[in-house]
C-alpha cells in the first residue's frame, strides 16, 4: 500500500474563524473521499476547547504554549523545531500570517521539502508599533518568500497583504459544502419570522460574524437608528456582544434583533432581504458573502470597500463605510441588476479542496 503523505497544519487560533472552517472543510473532505493523506496540527493555547476535543479524536494535536508575538522567537522556533524532529512530516502548511516566518524556518531547518504559507487576509489583523510595521513585516515578507516552497492565497487581497512575488501564488477559494448551505429548513424559518414579528412586507437587514472591532457592528446599528421602518437582525457573539447590547438598550432600538450564535445560519440568511459586511479591515475572502449569495438569490449584499471583489458573483455592493448614505439609499432603493444564476462552482468543497491536496503532492 502506498504511504501516506503527512501534513502538518499551523494554525493560530484553534477554533471557528475563517482559516480554521477552511482547513476542517478540506479535512472532511479528505476523509469522506478516503484520499491518502494524514493530517495533523499544530496551535497555541487558548483554542477552542470544544473544536479542539472533535478533532482529537481522529487527529494528533501539537499545543504551543504561546504565539510568536507573545513568546521569545527562539523558544518559538525550538518548540517547533522539537515538534518536526519527532515526526516525518512531507509538508507542513502554515496559516498563521506574518509569524509563519518563524515556523518555515524551523520547517527548513528540520528540511521538511515541501514548506506551504498560506494567507487568509487581507490586512494586518492586530497593529503593532512603528517598529513592527517598518522592519519587523518587510523581514517576515522577506524570509517567507526565500523560505516558502509553496504561497497560496484565498483571494489576490490577502495575497498582496503577504507575499512580495505575486506571480507564483496559488489563489484557491475557501471551499464550502453547497447542499448544506443550500439546506433551508422551512420549519425554521416559520419559527424565526414569528420571533422578530416578521409581517409581509417588512424589510429585513442582516449582519453575520463575530461581535468584534474588526467587524462593526456598531455601523450595523447606527443605520438601523436612522431607519427605524426596517428590521435589522445580527447573529453571531463575541467580545463586542454586550457592549453592542447594552448600546442598543440604552437607546431604546426596537428594530434590532442580536440573536446570538445560531447553528443554522443558512435559514436566517433565506428572509434576508440585504446582508451587511462593514468590516473595518482583515476580510481575506469573506465566505459569508459567498453564502448568502448561494442561499438567496433575491438578496442584496452591501461591503465595504475595502473587500475583495472576488466576493462579489453578481449581488454585492461595495461601498465606502464612510459615505453611511450611501448604504442608505441602496437599501432604500432595495435592487440591484442580480444575475439570473449564480456561478458558485469554483468555491464548491470538491474543487477547492483537490487543488489543495495537488500541493502536497
Amino acid at each position: 500500500m502506498e504511504k501516506k503523505i503527512k501534513v502538518l497544519h499551523v494554525i493560530g487560533h484553534l477554533g471557528k474563524g475563517g482559516d480554521s472552517t477552511a482547513v476542517f472543510n478540506v479535512m472532511n473532505y479528505i476523509e469522506e473521499n478516503k484520499k491518502n493523506l494524514e493530517l495533523d496540527f499544530l496551535t497555541h493555547n487558548g483554542y477552542d476547547e470544544k473544536v479542539y476535543k472533535e478533532i482529537k479524536k481522529n487527529h494528533k494535536i501539537y499545543v504551543i504554549s504561546n504565539d510568536a508575538r507573545k513568546m521569545n522567537l527562539i523558544k518559538y522556533y525550538k518548540e517547533i523545531c522539537k515538534i518536526l524532529k519527532n515526526n516525518n512530516y512531507d509538508a507542513i502548511h502554515f496559516h498563521t500570517s506574518f509569524q509563519s516566518c518563524i515556523g518555515l524556518l524551523a520547517a527548513k531547518r528540520c528540511k521538511v521539502k515541501k514548506r506551504i504559507c498560506h494567507s487568509h487576509t487581507s490586512s494586518v489583523q492586530r497593529k503593532g508599533n512603528k517598529v513592527i510595521e517598518l522592519i519587523a513585516l518587510p523581514i517576515c515578507r522577506v524570509l517567507i518568500e526565500l523560505l516558502s516552497t509553496e504561497k497560496v492565497a484565498c483571494s489576490k487581497e490577502a495575497s498582496k497583504n503577504l507575499f512580495i512575488n505575486q506571480k507564483n501564488v496559488k489563489i484557491i477559494y475557501n471551499g464550502l459544502h453547497i447542499d448544506n448551505i443550500c439546506n433551508i429548513n422551512t420549519q425554521e424559518v416559520v419559527s424565526i419570522k414569528k420571533t422578530i414579528d416578521y409581517k409581509k412586507n417588512d424589510v429585513i437587514v442582516g449582519q453575520v460574524g463575530r461581535f468584534s472591532e474588526m467587524k462593526n457592528q456598531l455601523f450595523t446599528i447606527k443605520l438601523a437608528e436612522q431607519n427605524k421602518n426596517i428590521k435589522f437582525v445580527l447573529l453571531g457573539n463575541g467580545e463586542k456582544f454586550e457592549e453592542i447590547k447594552d448600546y442598543v438598550e440604552s437607546k431604546k432600538i426596537s428594530n434590532v434583533y442580536l440573536v446570538g450564535k445560531v447553528s443554522n445560519v443558512q435559514d436566517y440568511m433565506s428572509i434576508f432581504n440585504f446582508l451587511l459586511l462593514p468590516s473595518k479591515y482583515g476580510e481575506g475572502l469573506p465566505v459569508v458573502l459567498i453564502e448568502q449569495q448561494i442561499v438567496n438569490h433575491n438578496c442584496v449584499c452591501i461591503a465595504n470597500s475595502n473587500i475583495s471583489k472576488e466576493s462579489n458573483l453578481g449581488n454585492v455592493e461595495f461601498v465606502d463605510i464612510n459615505e453611511i448614505k450611501g448604504w442608505i439609499e441602496i437599501i432604500n432603493k432595495r435592487e440591484i441588476d442580480k444575475p439570473k444564476k449564480i456561478d458558485f462552482s469554483q468555491f464548491d468543497i470538491n474543487v477547492s479542496a483537490e487543488k489543495w491536496i495537488s500541493i502536497y503532492k
